[in-house]
């Protein structure tokens, strides 16, 4: 990796992200600490904090970064938030009916909670209930288009 490439890693680290979660005391921790933390909550917990997580710093960052809160800024936060957090491996794929994004992690059950409850609590900012299924290591959620409002961006 050339030197050139590492600076521009970081400066768009810097830029599309760093510079927006630092505002909020950005913590990076490894991962192992921060499953091991995840484990040690009861489930009830997470869920609850999932939802407290997602109700301030989000809504300021999205606004912040793309300007207003849309379905499209909320898929592109999540994609942020994979790219340069590493909470989960962000993937979009078109299906008949719209498109069905998979959010895979390394958490277990517990993270799938998180990241359910994370997202359902961020989508209601748009007024979106996406159908919403959880796997041990993922959750799917299904953007339909024939049940996206007319005056929502996406």
């Amino acid at each position: 990796m050339s030197l050139n490439t590492l600076l521009n890693q970081q400066l768009l680290s810097y830029s599309d992200f760093e510079r927006f979660f630092s505002k909020f005391g950005l913590v990076k921790m490894s991962f192992p600490t921060f499953q091991k933390l995840i484990e040690s909550v009861p489930d009830e917990r997470i869920a609850e904090v999932a939802k407290e997580a997602a109700k301030d710093a989000p809504r300021s960052i999205i606004l912040a970064k793309y300007g207003s809160i849309s379905l499209s800024s909320i898929l592109e936060y999540l994609q942020m938030l994979s790219e340069y957090a590493n909470f989960f491996e962000y993937s979009e794929r078109e299906s008949p009916n719209g498109r069905v994004i998979t959010l895979y992690h390394k958490m277990g059950p517990k993270g799938s909670l998180f990241d359910l409850n994370y997202v359902k609590t961020l989508l209601e900012y748009v007024g979106y209930s996406p159908t919403i299924t959880m796997g041990e290591h993922s959750v799917d959620f299904e953007i339909l288009s024939n049940k996206i409002p007319k005056n929502m961006d996406f």
